[in-house]
């Protein structure tokens, strides 16, 4: 009889542990479960953190440029400083001739200025990550700029009958006209600014030798920069313009901007970084822009591309009337 209750007990004990034993199985099953769930929903986050490290790896790869080419692009990014504002101040001073000595001049270079630098950053930003040449871009968009800086000018020279005429159309609105003008000056000004503007990301990308030294580097060549074009405004307010002109200094800062760009082909060339025939269009198209900026800068003070006396006091007195007719109505 005793063995028979000790055998029942132990039967009893072990459905009890089978119970639990169920039991724990299906909350270890749960539980696996869940963690399961957790890690499938982290896996694209996984990804992204995996493709995050490759593009920081390969941008580590990518940004060992030779010293020369960091140095040359620093410099270049000093002279595209001082170009930038060197036309800043120039085209401001052209404006005053063509459209008045008021603010409006001065607020349409400004504003043109500063979307067509953002809108270079933007787009040559993106195109140097992808790419991946940023100095063959720093080159090109240097002779652009300055190419453009050189047919801006012409244009500007050759507009005084057209601004007139502008003028006289919108003469009763001088509301509608500042905003024609505006329109009108930003489309021309427009392509040269935002090839200045591809130069920050470009150098950025250049000079970075890695992601621990980003903050440095681009400290430097802002700072670089910087003093490039606190140098241009000075130089061409106080220096270029008394000397040689309107014309005459626009066309000695294209010349300079278009030697620096020059040069930088060269080192780039000289370290084997592209194929020289790939580079022989862009250089062709440098040295004969340079070329005709010396020549423009040479003959004169380059009074060509200054309106009269004679229009500029008739464009402000229409201004004046729009001015006058829109403040009455």
């Amino acid at each position: 009889m005793a063995n028979r209750r000790v055998l029942v007990k132990r039967r009893k004990a072990v459905r009890n542990i089978r119970k639990i034993t169920r039991t724990m199985q299906l909350i270890a099953t749960a539980r696996f479960q869940s963690a399961l769930n957790r890690a499938t929903a982290s896996r694209p986050y996984a990804d992204k953190l995996a493709e995050l490290v490759a593009d920081l790896s390969e941008v580590a790869r990518d940004v060992k440029h030779d010293t020369a080419v960091v140095y040359g692009s620093l410099a270049t990014f000093a002279v595209s400083g001082f170009c930038a504002m060197a036309y800043e101040v120039i085209w401001t001073r052209l404006l005053a001739l063509i459209v008045g000595p008021t603010t409006y001049a001065f607020t349409i270079v400004l504003v043109t200025f500063i979307v067509g630098l953002a809108l270079g950053s933007m787009i040559f930003g993106w195109l140097a990550d992808r790419t991946g040449k940023p100095a063959w871009i720093l080159v090109l968009t240097q002779i652009l700029a300055a190419a453009c800086a050189l047919a801006i000018s012409q244009v500007l020279g050759n507009s005084q009958l057209f601004f007139a005429r502008l003028i006289e159309t919108y003469q009763h609105d001088f509301a509608l006209l500042s905003l024609a003008e505006a329109l009108f000056l930003l489309l021309f000004m427009l392509p040269s600014t935002v090839c200045l503007g591809a130069t920050f990301p470009t150098v950025t990308k250049i000079v970075t030798r890695s992601a621990s030294g980003v903050g440095r580097s681009v400290g430097v060549a802002y700072a670089i920069n910087t003093i490039g074009a606190v140098a241009g405004s000075f130089c061409a307010g106080f220096l270029l313009i008394p000397a040689f002109g309107k014309a005459g200094s626009l066309s000695l800062v294209v010349a300079v901007q278009l030697l620096m760009a020059l040069i930088l082909c060269g080192w780039v060339i000289s370290q084997g970084m592209v194929r020289t025939r790939t580079w022989f269009p862009a250089m062709a198209l440098g040295v004969l822009v340079t070329g005709r900026s010396l020549r423009g800068s040479c003959g004169g003070t380059g009074e060509g591309c200054e309106c009269s006396e004679e229009r500029r006091r008739a464009c402000e007195t229409k201004r004046g009337e729009a001015h006058e007719g829109s403040a009455s109505s």
